[in-house]
């Protein structure tokens, strides 16, 4: 008979801890349930943001591709400039002698100043 009555002692303490049991994993998939869909929906969140980030990058290279190109276009006129001036310099130095060398024969052929 004790044995009996423990028998039954221990089969209720089973059932009710098998309901506890079942109670916890009902309360636990309860709480982690909104948190895979939260995670999900931050993984979606990321995925946009990483595309986002991929797309700026390349936008960004881009630009910085054609900036490049235009700092050497630029670089490329000044150059051009550069090299003008130095002609017009060199030509406004040769009409100078020449003004004075004309100016120097026309006063020693008695016509200037």
């Amino acid at each position: 008979r004790a044995s009996e009555a423990l028998q039954k002692v221990l089969t209720r303490e089973n059932k009710e801890l098998c309901t506890q049991i079942e109670s916890l994993q009902q309360r636990h998939e309860g709480a982690v349930q909104p948190i895979h869909e939260k995670a999900k929906c931050l993984q979606g969140d990321n995925d946009i943001l990483q595309q986002e980030l991929k797309r700026t990058a390349q936008a960004m290279e881009e630009l910085q591709l054609r900036q490049d190109e235009r700092v050497r276009e630029l670089g490329e006129q000044v150059q051009a400039l550069k090299a003008a001036e130095e002609g017009l310099q060199q030509r406004n130095r040769t009409l100078s002698t020449e003004n004075a060398d004309l100016r120097r024969l026309l006063r020693e052929a008695g016509y200037a100043e």
